[in-house]
């Protein structure tokens, strides 16, 4: 019998891959080896629960094919740490994916919380190494699995499942679900010689999937129930105060009422916010640049990822709303790799934006200009994952009100 996924996965990671690791985000050594060896668990953890119901396995075989991980992507762990600017793009690549493996971007703050708290690493740092895994996890369960048709996939994955609880922390088994999935579906049949398990046998002959399906949702809330009437958990980018550009800095909403009617319900923080308040304003005038928030790409293109054209949309509605404003785009990156690509990917960015207000009706003469400016006006210090993070950034400047 084949090794397990998640051994497999680790053989990869050479203490050399995890030194580099370690150098990109900043961390010790055997934090880091320590935060590796719950996250891989973690991510296959998060594909058995999504594989628990006919529409989770269906979701997941249409991520393998939308993504396109190829398996040759696991020959190339090495070099996509060392290469900064490809690692970086399977991170912002992942962060897209963790909401998907991990069930809810609630479930995926907490277990990426409990990480860095068990591991000792930061919870910035805990973040981005679950990103910049889950890409590679899903190119070795692809070729494990055979193929990504749901069928392949539960069948692979349900053979895994019961060895997760020996390889997680209690903490993350809670978080997860696998105890519950453990016990109640075993991925290997097993003769049932308990009370318990013969009741289930017989309910199942009985009732089939409905009593798997309630079940499932009886498992989902009782894992939510303890944390209080499913009160949303801060999200993990509110521990970056000083990184605007991942997050908005509040959670809460307001309805904002455009000159034109339009009403918006925009975060108190983010930029879309800001740039109505500024612009309904008569105290400040121009010009004054905003951050964006909220804002992603998809891997290796400048295509955005889908909870980033909200961020767009809502820009394009108080651009609209006030027809004599003009706007400039400004890309930043860090100052890792090539200066010239930089310069490149970061007018590349900011000319996807370009594009995409303009075509949903943004006349192209109010955008004054687009500049990629690189690595050249860092706001912060670069020999940090965290600080790198920061200068990547795409600004929007108010020339005119």
């Amino acid at each position: 019998m084949s090794a397990h996924i998640v051994e497999q996965l680790k053989a990869y990671l050479s203490p050399e891959v995890v030194g580099r690791i370690a150098l990109l985000f900043g961390e010790q050594v055997p934090k880091t080896q320590k935060a590796i060896a719950e996250v891989i668990p973690s991510l296959i953890g998060g594909l058995v629960q999504m594989i628990q119901t006919p529409e989770g396995a269906q979701r997941l075989s249409e991520l393998l094919r939308d993504g396109q991980y190829p398996t040759s992507l696991l020959s190339e762990i090495p070099q996509s740490v060392q290469e900064e600017m490809k690692a970086r793009g399977l991170i912002k690549h992942g962060r897209s994916l963790l909401r998907h493996i991990l069930g809810g971007q609630q479930r995926a703050d907490r277990v990426v919380n409990e990480i860095a708290r068990s591991s000792g690493i930061r919870n910035f740092s805990s973040l981005s190494l679950t990103s910049l895994l889950a890409p590679w996890t899903l190119a070795l369960l692809q070729r494990e699995a055979g193929g990504i048709s749901p069928l392949a996939l539960t069948g692979y994955l349900a053979s895994q499942k019961s060895a997760l609880l020996s390889l997680l922390p209690a903490s993350l088994v809670g978080l997860l679900g696998i105890g519950q999935i453990a016990a109640s579906v075993p991925a290997t049949p097993v003769p049932m010689t308990t009370n318990a398990a013969t009741t289930e046998n017989t309910l199942l002959k009985r009732f089939g999937l409905p009593v798997l399906f309630i079940g499932f949702i009886l498992a989902v809330f009782a894992l939510y129930a303890p944390f209080g009437n499913l009160q949303p958990t801060k999200p993990i980018a509110r521990t970056l105060a000083s990184a605007p550009h991942f997050a908005a800095s509040s959670t809460q909403t307001e309805q904002v009422t455009l000159p034109d009617g339009v009403r918006l319900d925009l975060m108190t923080g983010s930029i879309n916010y800001a740039v109505s308040q500024f612009l309904a304003s008569t105290e400040t005038t121009p010009p004054k640049t905003f951050v964006f928030d909220n804002l992603n790409f998809e891997f290796g293109n400048t295509t955005l990822t889908p909870e980033s054209k909200k961020t767009v949309q809502d820009l394009v509605a108080i651009l609209k709303a006030y027809p004599h404003t003009t706007v400039a785009l400004e890309g930043h990156t860090d100052n890792m790799g090539s200066v010239l690509r930089n310069k490149a990917l970061s007018l590349e960015r900011a000319n996807a934006i370009n594009n995409q207000l303009v075509a949903a009706g943004i006349a192209a003469s109010r955008i004054v200009r687009t500049q990629g400016f690189g690595p050249g006006k860092p706001i912060s210090d670069n020999t940090t994952e965290e600080g790198r993070a920061k200068n990547r950034r795409l600004e929007l400047v108010v020339v005119k009100k």
